[in-house]
C-alpha cells in the first residue's frame, strides 16, 4: 500500500488516499473478512437457523429509526443465493464496473453493509471471494468489499439477487 501511495496512478480519484481501503492494510483486511465470519456462524449455527445475515457493527450510524419496531424482524430470503442492495439505480447496470472502473474510485455500486443467504451459499460466496481477494493480491492490488462484491456480481450473476435501496435500507427491502 506504501508503494501505491508513493506512486499514485493518474486515473484514480486523489481523494481516495486517504481513505482506509487505500492507506490502511487493516481495514482492508477486516472489511474483506465478512465473508469468513458468515461461514464460521454457519458453521458454529449456534441457533439452529437456516439463513444468516451480515449487518455491518455500525449500520444505520446510530439512527435507532432504521431498525424494526421492538427489534423484531422476520426477513424473507431465498436458498441458493446471496441477498444484497445495490445502491445505484437499475439503469446503471452493474456490468459496466470492472475492476478498473472501480478501482481507487470514489463510487459505491454495491452496499457492503448487508449480505444475506442460506447456509450453502454463504459457504459458496466464501469460497469465491476468497479465490477472488487472493486472485487481487497476486496482482498487487486490494480493495474494499464492495469492489470484491461487484466483480463477483459480474462473474456469477446468477448467484446474487439485487435489491435496490440505499445504505441502510435492509429492514424495509426484506
Amino acid at each position: 500500500m506504501r508503494e501505491e501511495l508513493n506512486n499514485w496512478e493518474n486515473e484514480w480519484n486523489p481523494s481516495m488516499r486517504s481513505h482506509p481501503e487505500a492507506s490502511h492494510p487493516e481495514y482492508s483486511l477486516l472489511v474483506n473478512s465478512k465473508t469468513f465470519f458468515l461461514v464460521e456462524a454457519a458453521a458454529e449455527n449456534p441457533f439452529g437457523t437456516e439463513f444468516f445475515v451480515w449487518l455491518d457493527a455500525g449500520y444505520g450510524h446510530g439512527d435507532r429509526s432504521i431498525f424494526p419496531p421492538a427489534w423484531k424482524w422476520q426477513p424473507k430470503f431465498e436458498k441458493g443465493i446471496i441477498s444484497l442492495i445495490k445502491l445505484t439505480p437499475p439503469t446503471d447496470l452493474i456490468n459496466h464496473y470492472n475492476l478498473q472502473s472501480l478501482y481507487r474510485q470514489d463510487i459505491s455500486v454495491i452496499s457492503g453493509g448487508f449480505l444475506a443467504g442460506d447456509r450453502n451459499s454463504i459457504i459458496r460466496l466464501h469460497q469465491l471471494y476468497y479465490t477472488k481477494f487472493i486472485n487481487l493480491i497476486e496482482k498487487q492490488k486490494i480493495d474494499d468489499d464492495q469492489t470484491m462484491l461487484v466483480l463477483l456480481i459480474n462473474e456469477y450473476p446468477e448467484f446474487f439477487h439485487i435489491y435496490y435501496g440505499d445504505w441502510f435500507d435492509a429492514f424495509e427491502l426484506f
